[in-house]
């Protein structure tokens, strides 16, 4: 939309000029231009209204040609938006504007929200569930597989002996099967 200018000094408004970027004006002879509001933005000049922010953008401040995309470790599921969300726990989002959050995998976990990444589960701990916020531990005589998603009794072939006390898990080193008879 056009508006009217008047110079400075001047009695009467004859000279109408483009509203720019990040401002609008829906109605004919106005003076000036209005701000787009937040959660709203307009990157074209001589327009009557502003646009709303898409899904995985936001607009926090008034008067803006552009949103601004949501980080990673967020998302926004709505549209003309002035925050992101965060990623709840047991979910991640490692890029930005994004709309939804996934979940981490088995063997992964994430106790903290609004992060970018899952952790793997710690040696003699695993976790067979999606989107979770802890591990369990490897109970004693069972140690983890390589997927962090299972433990598995120990049968002699693995070098790895863990136990569960307390809460607090310890790995020791098998000994070596000794082979051959008594003398």
């Amino acid at each position: 939309m056009l508006f009217r200018s008047a110079e400075q000094g001047q009695a009467a408004a004859t000279d109408c000029r483009a509203c720019p970027e990040a401002k609008f004006e829906a109605q004919a002879g106005r003076t000036a231009c209005r701000a787009c509001p937040a959660a709203k933005y307009q990157a074209a000049t001589q327009q009557t209204t502003c646009d709303a922010c898409d899904p995985g953008t936001f607009q926090d401040t008034a008067q803006n040609a552009l949103c601004k995309a949501c980080a990673p470790g967020t998302f926004q599921d709505g549209s003309a938006t002035t925050a992101c969300k965060g990623c709840s726990t047991g979910e991640f989002q490692d890029s930005s504007a994004q709309t939804v959050c996934r979940g981490c995998a088995a063997g992964d976990f994430q106790a903290e929200t609004a992060t970018p990444v899952c952790k793997s589960c710690p040696s003699g701990w695993f976790e067979d569930q999606t989107q979770q916020t802890t591990c369990r531990a490897c109970s004693e005589g069972h140690y983890q597989t390589d997927t962090r998603q299972a433990c598995t009794e120990c049968d002699g072939r693995h070098c790895w002996t863990c136990s569960n006390i307390g809460g607090s898990v310890t790995c020791t080193m098998c000994q070596s099967p000794i082979t051959g008879g008594v003398a």
